[in-house]
């Protein structure tokens, strides 16, 4: 009974000299990395090879204006949660995650918003994200995504970045809706390339494949219009080729109006 005892206490001390161990560990990690210093600070752009809105250099510019510059300052000092906060909310980053190890080097991980779409207005050109989040066009970078062009009905200022919360947002919105459902269509992702947009809102598709134009009309009932068009490409172009209209009309329901292309636009 003694022995059992014994053995009990044993390891109640053994567990208790183990927790010390942990809880001093721990208190001493934590001091060691409160008086950490940033030294160096190493900029990864994880997708940089989709995309190229934000270079390296861009990113640690954007730090050192922060009012939040951790260079030389102890860990302690640094607020890592606003500096991330800063650098998603004032540009094309759309995450950011930093860390600061225990030999002062901070490292700064971003991925890039992704375009969607690229608008072409009379204040420049802009890439929108599914976020409907607007970038200006950059000189280095383009970016292959469907182009909308005409009379498009956003009051966007020149070389402006960030949301959009102008007016016709709700046409936007619905923009933006079709465009999710042709980006993630295989066969739309690969043929639409333009949509003009007419001064009463209709829209034109131009394809990469065929010169038709397509008058799709206004955005409502997209998914059945598009699948009037996909209906067009598998059963009269087969049989009549891409050459014979100029024009393929989804406007009108149940029923696909096509023009016949004139002598002289014949190829």
């Amino acid at each position: 009974m003694f022995k059992k005892i014994i053995t009990s206490i044993l390891w109640t001390l053994l567990l208790l000299l183990f927790a010390g161990y942990f809880v001093f560990a721990e208190i001493l990690t934590d001091k060691v990395e409160k008086e950490t210093r940033c030294h160096q600070i190493e900029v990864t752009i994880l997708d940089s090879a989709i995309n190229r809105f934000v270079s390296r250099q861009e990113v640690l510019t954007m730090i050192s204006k922060s009012g939040i510059d951790p260079m030389e300052k102890l860990r302690s000092e640094i607020d890592i949660d606003m500096l991330e906060q800063h650098l998603t909310g004032r540009s094309a980053i759309k995450h950011c995650n930093i860390s600061l190890d225990r030999e002062g080097y901070m490292r700064v991980e971003v991925s890039q918003r992704r375009p969607l779409i690229r608008l072409e207005t009379a204040n420049g050109g802009f890439y929108i994200d599914e976020q409907m989040y607007i970038l200006p066009l950059v000189e280095s970078f383009s970016s292959y995504v469907p182009i909308i062009s005409g009379e498009i009905p956003l009051n966007i200022e020149r070389n402006y970045r960030g949301f959009y919360h102008g007016e016709n947002r709700q046409w936007l919105e619905m923009l933006m809706e079709m465009i999710l459902y042709i980006n993630r269509h295989p066969l739309w992702s690969a043929q639409i390339q333009q949509i003009e947009v007419e001064r009463n809102l209709d829209l034109n598709l131009y394809n990469r494949v065929g010169d038709q134009k397509v008058i799709f009309g206004q955005m409502n009932r997209y998914e059945y219009k598009l699948a009037k068009l996909e209906a067009y490409y598998r059963n009269i172009v087969p049989v009549h080729g891409w050459e014979k209209y100029s024009e393929v009309n989804l406007k009108y329901s149940d029923q696909i109006v096509c023009t016949k292309r004139s002598r002289q636009n014949k190829k």
